[in-house]
């Protein structure tokens, strides 16, 4: 979407980094957040709060908005991804953590793999342009 506009691959790169820097620096704050609030909470509003800030991508097609909005997406997509990876820690029985965890990441990359066919799917130019 951002190509068509014509901005460059060099700015969509930077404005996909910002996505992953977010996530690498909320590291240190994540277990006090956790703490504070719990972990059901917490993985719940990191869920919201990313449903936000992707509406708030289609929004506004400005690319100097996108930048702070993926980055909050990377923060709070990062608290709902490290907060149910923690329970499913706890909760799994330890001899069957590792399946537990192996079917959890199969399904996640399954998730993100199919996320731009369906896209192409749907018709997401046509909906956000």
């Amino acid at each position: 979407m951002l190509e068509q506009r014509g901005i460059s691959i060099i700015a969509i790169g930077f404005n996909a980094t910002v996505f992953s820097l977010a996530v690498l620096l909320k590291g240190p704050f994540l277990p006090a957040i956790i703490h504070r609030i719990g972990l059901l909470i917490a993985m719940f509003a990191g869920a919201l709060l990313s449903a936000v800030f992707v509406i708030g991508l289609s929004l506004d097609d400005s690319l100097w908005l996108w930048f702070p909005l993926r980055f909050c997406m990377g923060f709070s997509g990062g608290m709902h991804r490290v907060g149910s990876e923690a329970w499913i820690n706890e909760m799994a029985p330890e001899r069957h953590r590792g399946h537990v965890v192996g079917a959890y990441a199969t399904i996640w990359s399954v998730g993100i793999a199919a996320g731009p066919l369906i896209l192409r799917f749907i018709a997401f130019n046509s909906l956000f342009l």
